[in-house]
């Protein structure tokens, strides 16, 4: 529902960086959407804050991350910035 809502906000209604992420805080604080991952999707979060990498891509590192796995592996260079992202 995220990545959906993330991709909705900045393609087709043009929010900034800065307002996709205060509505992704506004989910997270509503205690009537259950999130399946909030610590990953705080996580994600925090690395879309801080620099030019999509929130699903940063997503995609964070719940990566917290199953347990070491390195994320794309074809994506922009994601190289997030840690533990090998390009191939």
């Amino acid at each position: 529902m995220l990545v959906e809502l993330c991709w909705t906000l900045e393609r087709s209604y043009r929010l900034s960086q800065q307002d996709i992420a205060a509505v992704i805080h506004a989910v997270l604080d509503n205690s009537t959407v259950k999130l399946e991952s909030p610590a990953a999707v705080r996580d994600a979060l925090a690395h879309f804050t801080k620099g030019s990498i999509g929130f699903p891509d940063c997503l995609i590192v964070a719940k990566a991350q917290h199953q347990g796995c070491r390195h994320t592996l794309t074809f994506d260079r922009r994601m190289a910035s997030l840690p533990d992202v090998e390009v191939l």
